[in-house]
């Protein structure tokens, strides 16, 4: 029981030494060399966030210009469907009116191969 005794004591002397050489480390002032490498990444540090906020701004930009694109594709597409349903309707009218005016070409011929009465002309 004496030796673990000492071993405790031991141990918390060691356990003391090492704690002030810890607060020591912190306590010591910044040299003039790690006073300026802080400076530098606090100004580094500065630069990236207001980079950041450029590339934030550029992202807000470019979804509204992609939003836009898209109405004006939505637009578009609208429009040519719209063209091409009167296209289309105009289309199968011509078509319409050419086949009368082939059975009209058809009677016509139909007639004038047809003999006349002999009092007709």
């Amino acid at each position: 029981m004496k030796r673990s005794g000492q071993i405790i004591s031991v141990a918390w002397v060691i356990l003391a030494v090492l704690s002030m050489a810890g607060c020591e480390e912190q306590n010591k002032p910044a040299t003039e060399s790690e006073v300026k490498k802080h400076q530098l990444i606090a100004a580094e540090n500065m630069q990236l966030k207001q980079e950041l906020e450029q590339y934030k701004a550029q992202i807000v930009s470019q979804k509204e210009l992609i939003d836009k694109c898209l109405e004006e594709k939505k637009a578009s597409e609208e429009q040519m469907q719209k063209t091409i349903d009167e296209m289309a309707n105009d289309a199968l009218r011509d078509f319409e009116e050419l086949v009368s005016l082939r059975e009209q070409v058809e009677k016509l011929k139909q007639n004038l191969e047809e003999p006349k009465p002999e009092g007709s002309q």
